[in-house]
Protein backbone atom coordinates (compact mmCIF):
# COMPACT_ATOMS: atom_id res chain seq x y z
CA UNK A 1 0.00 0.00 0.00
CA UNK A 2 1.58 3.80 -0.73
CA UNK A 3 1.54 5.85 1.99
CA UNK A 4 0.65 9.87 1.00
CA UNK A 5 3.71 10.45 3.60
CA UNK A 6 6.62 8.81 2.43
CA UNK A 7 7.81 11.84 0.54
CA UNK A 8 7.34 14.06 3.30
CA UNK A 9 9.13 11.33 6.18
CA UNK A 10 11.55 10.84 3.57
CA UNK A 11 12.38 14.62 3.53
CA UNK A 12 13.17 14.43 7.12
CA UNK A 13 15.65 12.57 9.92
CA UNK A 14 14.68 9.83 12.38
CA UNK A 15 14.40 10.77 15.77
CA UNK A 16 12.73 8.40 18.56
CA UNK A 17 11.29 4.94 17.60
CA UNK A 18 9.40 2.86 20.16
CA UNK A 19 6.79 0.41 19.76
CA UNK A 20 3.57 0.98 22.21
CA UNK A 21 0.32 -0.04 22.83
CA UNK A 22 -2.98 1.91 22.22
CA UNK A 23 -4.83 1.07 25.50
CA UNK A 24 -8.50 0.76 24.52
CA UNK A 25 -7.86 -1.65 21.11
CA UNK A 26 -5.01 -3.20 22.62
CA UNK A 27 -3.27 -3.08 19.45
CA UNK A 28 0.65 -2.61 19.05
CA UNK A 29 1.74 0.34 17.07
CA UNK A 30 5.13 2.11 16.89
CA UNK A 31 5.81 5.67 17.36
CA UNK A 32 8.31 7.81 15.65
CA UNK A 33 9.28 11.01 16.26
CA UNK A 34 11.35 12.55 13.18
CA UNK A 35 12.97 16.20 12.78
CA UNK A 36 13.47 18.40 9.69
CA UNK A 37 16.77 19.81 9.09
CA UNK A 38 18.30 18.07 11.72
CA UNK A 39 16.60 20.31 14.65
CA UNK A 40 13.72 19.90 16.89
CA UNK A 41 12.37 23.23 15.92
CA UNK A 42 10.54 20.82 13.48
CA UNK A 43 9.48 17.48 14.34
CA UNK A 44 6.99 15.10 13.33
CA UNK A 45 4.70 12.95 15.14
CA UNK A 46 4.46 9.71 14.14
CA UNK A 47 2.20 6.41 14.03
CA UNK A 48 2.73 3.27 12.39
CA UNK A 49 2.07 -0.13 11.67
CA UNK A 50 3.42 -3.19 9.85
CA UNK A 51 1.79 -1.79 6.56
CA UNK A 52 3.87 1.56 7.22
CA UNK A 53 3.03 5.74 8.05
CA UNK A 54 -0.95 5.82 9.06
CA UNK A 55 -0.08 9.50 10.04
CA UNK A 56 1.86 12.58 9.53
CA UNK A 57 1.62 15.48 12.30
CA UNK A 58 4.02 18.58 12.88
CA UNK A 59 4.29 18.49 16.95
CA UNK A 60 2.64 21.92 17.94
CA UNK A 61 0.68 23.30 20.56
CA UNK A 62 -1.93 21.67 18.78
CA UNK A 63 -0.86 18.18 20.40
CA UNK A 64 -1.68 18.00 23.88
CA UNK A 65 0.76 15.38 25.61
CA UNK A 66 -0.15 14.60 29.31
CA UNK A 67 0.53 11.32 31.23
CA UNK A 68 -0.24 8.99 34.10
CA UNK A 69 2.27 6.26 34.74
CA UNK A 70 3.36 4.50 32.13
CA UNK A 71 0.90 5.88 29.89
CA UNK A 72 1.04 9.08 27.49
CA UNK A 73 -2.12 10.50 26.57
CA UNK A 74 -2.40 12.07 23.25
CA UNK A 75 -4.76 15.20 23.34
CA UNK A 76 -5.44 16.28 19.31
CA UNK A 77 -7.51 19.70 20.06
CA UNK A 78 -7.80 20.68 16.71
CA UNK A 79 -8.36 17.77 15.33
CA UNK A 80 -11.53 16.93 16.64
CA UNK A 81 -10.47 16.68 20.20
CA UNK A 82 -9.50 13.03 19.46
CA UNK A 83 -7.96 11.69 22.55
CA UNK A 84 -5.46 8.75 22.23
CA UNK A 85 -3.75 6.82 25.04
CA UNK A 86 -0.66 4.75 24.65
CA UNK A 87 1.52 2.89 26.80
CA UNK A 88 5.08 3.25 26.83
CA UNK A 89 8.39 2.03 28.49
CA UNK A 90 9.13 4.43 31.34
CA UNK A 91 12.17 5.62 29.39
CA UNK A 92 10.61 6.28 26.16
CA UNK A 93 7.94 7.53 27.87
CA UNK A 94 10.33 10.59 29.33
CA UNK A 95 12.21 11.23 25.87
CA UNK A 96 8.83 11.76 24.33
CA UNK A 97 7.28 13.97 27.24
CA UNK A 98 10.86 15.95 27.17
CA UNK A 99 10.64 16.09 23.44
CA UNK A 100 7.28 17.20 23.66
CA UNK A 101 7.75 20.09 26.25
CA UNK A 102 10.44 21.79 23.70
CA UNK A 103 9.56 21.29 20.75
CA UNK A 104 5.76 21.61 20.75
CA UNK A 105 6.69 25.74 21.58
CA UNK A 106 9.18 26.17 19.13
CA UNK A 107 6.97 24.63 15.84
CA UNK A 108 5.26 27.87 14.99
CA UNK A 109 4.29 26.83 11.45
CA UNK A 110 0.36 25.48 12.28
CA UNK A 111 -0.13 24.74 8.98
CA UNK A 112 -0.62 20.65 8.43
CA UNK A 113 -0.78 19.80 4.58
CA UNK A 114 -1.65 16.16 5.91
CA UNK A 115 -4.70 17.87 8.14
CA UNK A 116 -7.45 15.79 6.28
CA UNK A 117 -5.62 12.53 5.87
CA UNK A 118 -4.85 12.54 9.91
CA UNK A 119 -8.62 13.66 10.87
CA UNK A 120 -9.53 10.57 9.06
CA UNK A 121 -6.96 8.27 10.64
CA UNK A 122 -7.70 9.44 14.00
CA UNK A 123 -11.79 8.63 12.93
CA UNK A 124 -10.76 5.20 12.34
CA UNK A 125 -8.90 4.60 15.87
CA UNK A 126 -10.72 6.44 18.15
CA UNK A 127 -12.27 5.41 21.53
CA UNK A 128 -16.37 4.79 20.94
CA UNK A 129 -16.61 6.70 24.18
CA UNK A 130 -15.23 10.01 24.77
CA UNK A 131 -13.24 10.48 27.94
CA UNK A 132 -11.42 12.66 30.17
CA UNK A 133 -7.82 10.76 31.72
CA UNK A 134 -6.63 12.04 34.95
CA UNK A 135 -3.27 12.82 33.76
CA UNK A 136 0.36 15.05 34.92
CA UNK A 137 0.65 18.17 32.57
CA UNK A 138 3.89 18.87 30.79
CA UNK A 139 4.72 22.64 31.45
CA UNK A 140 5.96 24.29 28.08
CA UNK A 141 9.32 24.24 27.81
CA UNK A 142 9.99 21.34 30.60
CA UNK A 143 12.82 18.73 29.66
CA UNK A 144 14.67 15.87 32.04
CA UNK A 145 16.11 13.94 29.03
CA UNK A 146 17.28 16.74 26.67
CA UNK A 147 17.76 14.19 23.44
CA UNK A 148 17.84 10.49 22.56
CA UNK A 149 21.38 10.39 21.17
CA UNK A 150 22.34 7.95 23.92
CA UNK A 151 19.69 5.26 22.69
CA UNK A 152 18.87 5.74 19.29
CA UNK A 153 22.30 5.40 17.06
CA UNK A 154 20.84 7.34 13.94
CA UNK A 155 19.49 10.16 16.67
CA UNK A 156 22.95 10.06 17.73
CA UNK A 157 24.13 10.23 13.71
CA UNK A 158 21.99 13.37 13.81
CA UNK A 159 23.31 15.03 16.43
CA UNK A 160 26.70 14.87 15.32
CA UNK A 161 26.24 16.04 11.84
CA UNK A 162 24.25 18.74 13.69
CA UNK A 163 26.81 19.49 15.81
CA UNK A 164 29.63 19.57 13.27
CA UNK A 165 28.11 21.90 10.74
CA UNK A 166 26.85 24.58 13.37
CA UNK A 167 30.59 24.60 14.32
CA UNK A 168 33.21 23.78 12.13
CA UNK A 169 33.18 27.47 11.64
CA UNK A 170 34.50 28.22 14.89
CA UNK A 171 37.41 25.99 14.47
CA UNK A 172 39.78 24.87 12.24
CA UNK A 173 41.86 21.30 13.85
CA UNK A 174 40.22 18.96 15.46
CA UNK A 175 41.51 18.06 19.04
CA UNK A 176 40.17 14.97 20.44
CA UNK A 177 39.85 15.46 24.18
CA UNK A 178 39.22 12.56 26.78
CA UNK A 179 36.69 13.62 29.43
CA UNK A 180 36.18 11.47 32.58
CA UNK A 181 32.83 11.65 34.89
CA UNK A 182 33.36 10.30 38.50
CA UNK A 183 30.50 10.01 41.15
CA UNK A 184 30.77 10.30 45.06
CA UNK A 185 28.27 9.54 46.96
CA UNK A 186 29.15 11.18 50.44
CA UNK A 187 26.35 10.41 52.78
CA UNK A 188 26.56 13.77 54.06
CA UNK A 189 29.94 13.77 55.76
CA UNK A 190 32.71 15.68 55.62
CA UNK A 191 36.04 14.31 54.36
CA UNK A 192 38.95 13.19 56.41
CA UNK A 193 42.42 12.40 55.74
CA UNK A 194 41.68 8.53 55.36
CA UNK A 195 40.19 8.74 52.01
CA UNK A 196 42.87 11.35 51.33
CA UNK A 197 45.03 8.99 49.23
CA UNK A 198 41.93 6.67 47.90
CA UNK A 199 40.10 9.33 46.15
CA UNK A 200 43.55 10.59 44.66
CA UNK A 201 43.61 8.07 42.66
CA UNK A 202 41.14 9.40 40.78
CA UNK A 203 43.60 11.48 39.52
CA UNK A 204 46.06 8.98 38.64
CA UNK A 205 46.48 6.30 36.67
CA UNK A 206 44.13 5.35 34.50
CA UNK A 207 42.43 9.18 35.21
CA UNK A 208 46.05 10.36 34.61
CA UNK A 209 45.35 10.60 30.51
CA UNK A 210 42.24 12.04 31.03
CA UNK A 211 41.97 16.09 29.68
CA UNK A 212 39.08 16.74 31.95
CA UNK A 213 37.84 15.19 34.95
CA UNK A 214 34.45 15.98 36.35
CA UNK A 215 33.74 14.77 39.52
CA UNK A 216 29.95 14.77 41.01
CA UNK A 217 29.80 15.02 44.44
CA UNK A 218 26.18 13.00 45.89
CA UNK A 219 24.57 13.75 49.11
CA UNK A 220 26.57 16.87 50.58
CA UNK A 221 25.53 18.64 53.67
CA UNK A 222 25.76 22.76 53.54
CA UNK A 223 28.07 23.17 56.00
CA UNK A 224 29.98 20.38 54.33
CA UNK A 225 30.55 21.91 51.11
CA UNK A 226 33.47 24.34 52.08
CA UNK A 227 35.44 21.03 53.31
CA UNK A 228 34.74 18.96 50.08
CA UNK A 229 35.74 22.00 47.96
CA UNK A 230 38.93 22.89 49.85
CA UNK A 231 39.86 18.66 49.70
CA UNK A 232 39.50 18.56 45.66
CA UNK A 233 42.14 21.60 45.57
CA UNK A 234 43.68 19.36 47.70
CA UNK A 235 44.24 16.48 45.26
CA UNK A 236 44.76 18.47 42.33
CA UNK A 237 47.58 20.02 43.64
CA UNK A 238 49.33 16.90 44.82
CA UNK A 239 48.83 15.19 41.83
CA UNK A 240 50.24 17.80 39.40
CA UNK A 241 53.33 18.56 40.82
Amino acid sequence: MHSPFLPAINDTQPWISAPSTLIHMNKDFNIRINVKNNSIAKSFFIIEDNTGPLCFFPITAEIILTFNGNIAVFHFTRYENVILQFSFEPFILELLVSHFGKSSILFNDENDRFRAENISFLRKIKPSHPFKPSSSTIENGISTILNPVMFFLKAKDIWESWIRSNNTQFYHTIVPLKFSFLTWNVAGKCPDKEILSDISKAFSIPSSSTDIIIMMHGQILSKAQKDHFMMIRLIWCITNV
